[in-house]
């Protein structure tokens, strides 16, 4: 399966020897199908379809011609295709309709379409449709297609209101991945207007730029983006959270972190948020680790802006369960999570607060229960804030993994942070 939610996420290449899946097998298959929707013909001979724009032809038999196409999608800045009608054998002329495609995409007013140097009318050309021509057709004609494509925002398919602001970025038909380990992107302009932030960086390849504030707080800056089907081993990210992050915000009496929901974290590959037991303080979503030997992080989305004050307490509880349980008389080292606070980079880590002792009695492959609740308070700290910081989990996972419940039915991680 290809993934498409979180940051800093990668395509799950696998070995042609082993680990072999089987939608592999159904996407070869779909790839060699490709052809067949090219071009579409009526039952009676009187129509031919044009599905797709591929450099490809078709021979139509029934009236001695040949339908070739030369594609310029979707990398050509002029052109979407040119389609060329050649005559077999005797053929002088025939009349028959050639219907070209108009897709959804096609959206802006600036849609050509030529027969022989000689347009369209531009209202006929209407997005969702067929435009159809119809003429006695001769040797040599050529149409020539333009369908300029313009970036757009596909907001993600979830009613709930703070999803609202989470969508992925396209260009045309293409699906727009940024090259980054964040999710959290704050355009410089309205994020359902991507014309406004995003360019195109060159004429021939499809690359992109977006401009706007990384996890919302800082210089605007821009972010690389490139077609999902371009991604090879690249991190990427596709989904985006748009909206501005909340900020805890310097208290007298201290501050909650709120923890309680998915868009409370920010779960950077190969950590991610997966779905695991639910119990009485969970509906389900957990935070995953990775795998074995892997080292990752999640950070909790809320920057902490002290203004100017010191943090001195914090305190925050959690439970776990361990996955790749090993076999009666095998050992294995469980994983481990440490309690690090983050410059607003969310890389460099200011201190590290706490680290768990290994974490592996309470197993998800034999799931019973989570461990009960580790509460963890942590005094006497003399961080700085006059700048804002992050606070996040890191996971070692060695031999093993952790699944971490966000207790949305209670107080989540209850992480409370205090100032001098």
């Amino acid at each position: 399966m290809l993934p498409l939610g979180g940051g800093g996420i990668r395509k799950p290449w696998g070995k042609s020897n082993q680990d072999f899946p089987c939608c592999w097998g159904t996407l070869s298959e779909s790839f060699a199908k490709l052809a067949d929707s090219i071009y579409f013909r009526s039952p009676d001979n009187s129509v031919v379809y044009i599905n797709q724009f591929v450099s490809s032809y078709v021979v139509w038999t029934e009236k001695s011609i040949t339908i070739q196409q030369s594609a310029g999608f979707p990398d050509s800045t002029s052109y979407t295709t040119i389609i060329n009608v050649k005559g077999n054998g005797n053929f002088t002329k025939s009349t028959f309709s050639i219907k070209i495609r108009v897709p959804f995409w096609a959206i802006t007013n600036q849609n050509t379409i030529s027969v022989n140097g000689v347009p369209i009318e531009p209202w006929k050309i209407q997005p969702g449709n067929y435009l159809e021509i119809y003429r006695n057709w001769v040797n040599g004609d050529q149409i020539h297609v333009y369908y300029p494509m313009t970036f757009w925002s596909s907001p993600i398919q979830d009613g709930r209101p703070e999803w609202f602001n989470t969508m992925a970025f396209m260009y045309g038909p293409l699906v727009l991945a940024g090259i980054t380990n964040d999710q959290f992107f704050q355009p410089k302009g309205n994020s359902t207007e991507p014309n406004l932030f995003f360019t195109r960086t060159s004429a021939t390849a499809l690359t992109f730029k977006a401009l706007g504030k990384i996890n919302g707080i800082g210089d605007y800056q821009y972010v690389d983006f490139i077609p999902l089907f371009s991604v090879m081993l690249e991190n990427y990210t596709v989904y985006f959270h748009t909206g501005p992050l909340s900020t805890v915000n310097y208290s007298p009496q201290g501050a909650l972190v709120p923890s309680t929901r998915i868009l409370d974290i920010m779960a950077n590959y190969p950590a991610t948020l997966a779905l695991g037991p639910r119990d009485a303080g969970c509906t389900g979503n957990n935070i995953r680790s990775g795998d074995p030997e892997q080292t990752t992080t999640v950070v909790f989305a809320h920057p902490i802006d002290g203004q100017g004050h010191n943090i001195t307490s914090i305190t925050f509880q959690y439970r776990y369960i361990a996955g790749y349980t090993p076999q009666v008389g095998q050992i294995k080292k469980a994983s481990t999570l440490s309690f690090v606070v983050l410059k607003s980079d969310l890389q460099t880590p200011i201190s590290t607060l706490y680290t768990s002792p290994p974490l592996g009695k309470y197993s998800y492959d034999n799931f019973t229960q989570y461990s009960p609740i580790y509460e963890i308070q942590l005094d006497n700290l003399n961080i700085p804030n006059q700048d804002p910081v992050f606070l996040s989990f890191r996971f070692v996972d060695n031999q093993r993994n952790l699944q971490i419940p966000i207790d949305d039915k209670w107080s989540g991680f209850n992480i409370n942070v205090k100032w001098s």
